[in-house]
């Protein structure tokens, strides 16, 4: 499949990956040093996505290793989808697949799968589906249900919240500091799962 065409139902998820990418640069040239304010806040809510991504849904929803009360746990989800990375029972299907078939060719977020840029960020708009109702029925269904139905608008406040400190903030606190996350969470995929020779997985909790 040419690198450029998503799978089906996955149109969206290429054109927003264009669109903050496009953002991202344009901030750049037009913004290189951006203020302190706007810098800082920007790093802030980086850090405060990826506690949101790392304990919310990797440890405390995928592997069930974390327990806390029902607020937290919804905050966690909102501080996850702010930092771009999709809505709770989305991640967590595509991630316990992950661990089933770990580094295998049924790993489709494996540099085994389709090499180095598939593992990092094709797969994100060309692989199918996980199937959420089989791999976390647990989050198909009650509140986080409408995490789904309000991923779409937390994505676009997400985008658009640095308006408030003028242009440089809409492109350091949006689209740059989502394009940073995305890669850091790439970086996981894509590097540290290129040289494993190890198939594997002892994960007991998923």
């Amino acid at each position: 499949m040419p690198f450029w065409k998503p799978a089906k139902g996955k149109t969206g998820v290429l054109l927003y990956l264009a669109l903050i990418h496009i953002l991202a640069v344009t901030g750049v040239v037009l913004f290189p040093s951006p203020s302190l304010p706007v810098l800082g806040l920007s790093l802030l809510l980086a850090c405060l996505g990826g506690l949101g991504t790392t304990i919310g849904y990797h440890r405390m929803l995928a592997h069930r290793a974390v327990q806390v009360n029902k607020v937290i746990e919804h905050v966690l989800v909102f501080c996850a989808m702010f930092n771009g990375s999709g809505n709770p029972a989305s991640w967590v299907a595509y991630h316990r697949h992950h661990h089933a078939y770990t580094d295998t060719p049924e790993d489709i977020s494996s540099p085994k799968h389709g090499g180095f840029w598939w593992a990092h960020l094709r797969w994100l708009y060309q692989s199918s589906p996980a199937d959420r109702q089989k791999w976390c029925p647990e989050l198909n269904r009650g509140a986080h249900q409408i995490w789904r139905l309000a991923e779409a608008p937390v994505v676009l406040l997400s985008l658009c919240c640095g308006l408030a400190l003028g242009w440089q903030g809409f492109f350091w606190i949006g689209a740059i500091r989502l394009v940073y996350s995305l890669h850091m969470q790439c970086f996981v995929n894509s590097l540290t799962h290129l040289d494993h020779s190890d198939t594997g997985d002892s994960s007991r909790n998923v």
